[in-house]
């Protein structure tokens, strides 16, 4: 009976050590877990800035894209009109220089009508 006994004191001494030692690891691992839930927490604050941030870039890509179409169109309008005032020029230039040949051109002729 008295071996029965010490053995069971010397499981019970066993187990005792055991639970401590599995006390300590579920302390580790509460601690750990707990470390990773906050470091969860702030990837997720992270993520959700990051996309804030991301959508704030496309939204002035967006603006910035419609800025460009809109200056491409004004230059467009302006290359347009460029070009009809060099137009407009050229006709009123070739008109004049029309205009000053025929008169040269007379001028010669009345010259050389009163030469005659």
């Amino acid at each position: 009976m008295q071996k029965h006994w010490l053995e069971a004191q010397a499981e019970c001494q066993n187990l005792k050590t055991e639970n401590q030692k599995l006390q300590a690891s579920a302390s580790t691992l509460l601690g750990e877990s707990m470390k990773l839930k906050n470091s969860n927490s702030e990837l997720n604050r992270e993520n959700l800035e990051l996309h804030e941030h991301c959508s704030e870039m496309v939204s002035q890509l967006r603006a910035s894209k419609n800025s460009l179409s809109d200056c491409s169109k004004n230059v467009e309008s302006l290359e347009d009109h460029l070009t009809s005032m060099l137009e407009d020029f050229s006709a009123r230039e070739n008109k004049n220089l029309k205009e000053k040949l025929d008169l040269c051109g007379k001028f010669e002729a009345d010259i050389l009508g009163e030469d005659n």
